[in-house]
């Protein structure tokens, strides 16, 4: 279920591991893109942080809190699309961490919904090459 690309990844300067059969292997891979993740998001390079998140879901799907943060990414390079796939996810899991962000995320998601995407350039473009793990 990786849902990165060599060429995504190499074209953000983050390449993700593969998941491995060890949970705790990819739990603590997951952490130090989550960190990177959230290095870049604070320098507002969205582009960077946007990968790094991917990069988590990949090795942890089930990360309400990596979907939260790939989510605020996306809504900062204005790949609102994308923005609203991730605040769904949110919405719709019924876990406890999931239920903290709910009012937050509902807010912005009715925000952008009808917004069109700002991004036109794919090389610039974290999602190029990016599929859901659940979807495909």
């Amino acid at each position: 279920m990786w849902i990165g690309s060599p060429t995504f990844a190499r074209a953000q300067e983050i390449v993700c591991p593969k998941p491995s059969g060890d949970p705790e292997y990819n739990k603590n891979e997951a952490r130090s893109y989550y960190n990177m993740g959230n290095t870049f998001f604070t320098m507002k390079q969205y582009e960077k942080s946007a990968a790094s998140f991917v990069c988590v879901i990949n090795l942890v799907p089930y990360s309400i809190m990596a979907r939260y943060r790939l989510g605020k990414s996306y809504d900062g390079l204005g790949r609102f699309s994308l923005a609203r796939e991730q605040y769904q996810w949110i919405l719709a899991d019924a876990s406890d961490e999931a239920s903290v962000l709910k009012a937050e995320v509902q807010k912005r998601f009715d925000e952008i919904k009808n917004l069109p995407d700002k991004v036109a350039d794919p090389a610039k473009d974290p999602a190029v090459g990016v599929t859901d793990p659940v979807t495909t």
